[in-house]
C-alpha cells in the first residue's frame, strides 16, 4: 500500500529526527533505536560517521580552554580529511578548516561575530 512519500519502511527516514538531537539528550531507548535503525538502513555507515562528526563538532564548544579548543579543531580537521571518511564528513572538515580561526577565536573571547555581534554568549 502507498504511504506518504513512500518512506514508511525506510530506516533512515524513521531515524532522521533522532539524528538532529544532541546525543546527551537522547534517552537510552532513543539511542538504542537510533543505533538499530542505522544498522538497518546504513550498511556503509556513512550516516553513522556523519552523525558522530556532528557530535564531535558540537563538543568543541564544551571546551573553555582556548589551547585545548585549538588542538581539538586541528584534530577534527585532520581526522575528517581521512579518505576513509564519507564525502559529507570530509566536506564538513574542509568547512571547519576554513572557519578554524573564527571557532578558536570564540574560545578566547566568547563573543560571536554573527548576527548577534558583540553579544556575550
Amino acid at each position: 500500500m502507498w504511504s506518504p512519500r513512500g518512506r514508511k519502511d525506510d530506516p533512515l527516514y524513521r531515524v532522521r529526527r533522532r539524528l538532529s538531537i544532541a546525543a546527551e539528550r537522547l534517552t537510552a531507548d532513543q539511542h538504542d533505536r537510533l543505533v538499530g535503525l542505522l544498522r538497518a538502513g546504513d550498511p556503509r555507515q556513512e550516516v553513522w560517521f556523519a552523525w558522530n562528526a556532528k557530535e564531535v563538532v558540537r563538543q568543541t564548544y564544551a571546551h573553555s580552554d582556548p589551547e585545548l579548543a585549538d588542538q581539538w579543531v586541528a584534530e577534527i580537521i585532520r581526522d575528517f580529511a581521512d579518505e576513509s571518511m564519507p564525502i559529507e564528513v570530509r566536506r564538513l572538515g574542509r568547512t571547519i578548516k576554513k572557519w578554524a580561526a573564527q571557532i578558536t577565536a570564540w574560545h578566547r573571547s566568547h563573543v560571536s561575530n554573527g548576527p548577534t555581534e558583540g553579544v556575550i554568549i
